[in-house]
């Protein structure tokens, strides 16, 4: 889809900053909210949202898991206040309110949340941050123009994955089908990830908030390009300097 300009419209899957702190967090009463699973030690973190994907055996779940209580976070456990981010996680994700405010302000049918009791690295209650995930999930895009890398083609070399509906990495992809109200969203076959448009990314930096890294999925701008060496899909976009 084109923006309302004639530009190509934008998108980044959405990861956390490797370079700050992301896992600097500690989910306290995890072993009362989360269900525990058949795996000792393991909780159950699916989501409710369940989507049926052919060659799979199981749907996919996105969205929130059942909790069974309110999350009781400590964040910054070994960071200064001042040097909080407003995401935290590297599969679960973690938000601060502020960050909470600026998702719902733009795109409010697409994420859950759930607010959870948090405390800072020295004990201080202070203001939540929230469980989140996208709930919105699309299973099309212009497979003809864009460029992915499939789970299958990774794993060309194991006969059981030739059937494998998995995308593996997403690199430069045409989104037409999203509308231009929806700024968020899942790829039906790339799990790893959310997405956000142009218009979340440039509200987030905008608002100066921290702990996100967005990896462009179209060609980087000048200033995108300095942390190419950063971006999931490296070096797709650095070789074509």
């Amino acid at each position: 889809m084109l923006s309302t300009d004639g530009r190509r419209r934008s998108f980044y899957t959405v990861e956390a900053d490797l370079r700050r702190n992301p896992s600097d967090l500690e989910f306290v009463n995890q072993a009362e909210v989360l269900r525990h699973s058949s795996v000792p030690g393991a909780y159950i973190r699916a989501g409710t949202h369940h989507h049926a994907l052919e060659g799979l055996g199981a749907p996919l779940s996105f969205g929130l898991p059942e909790l069974r209580g309110k999350p009781a976070l400590i964040v910054g456990v070994n960071e200064d206040e001042s040097e909080l981010l407003d995401i935290y996680g590297l599969s679960e994700r973690y938000v601060s309110s502020r960050a909470k405010d600026l998702l719902l302000g733009i795109d409010p049918g697409a994420f859950e949340f759930a607010e959870c009791a948090t405390a800072d690295g020295v004990g201080r209650l202070i203001e939540p941050y929230w469980m989140m995930d996208v709930i919105r999930v699309v299973e099309h895009w212009d497979e003809e123009r864009s460029k992915v890398l499939w789970h299958r083609d990774l794993r060309a070399d194991d006969p059981g994955q030739a059937d494998n509906p998995l995308i593996t990495r997403l690199q430069d992809v045409y989104f037409p089908s999203i509308a231009k109200d929806e700024h968020a969203f899942y790829l039906l076959r790339y799990p790893r990830d959310f997405i956000f448009d142009q218009t979340i990314v440039n509200a987030w930096r905008e608002a100066g908030l921290t702990g996100a890294f967005f990896t462009p999925l179209q060609p980087p701008t000048s200033e995108e390009a300095v942390d190419a060496d950063h971006f999931y899909n490296y070096p797709y976009w650095s070789d074509r300097d």
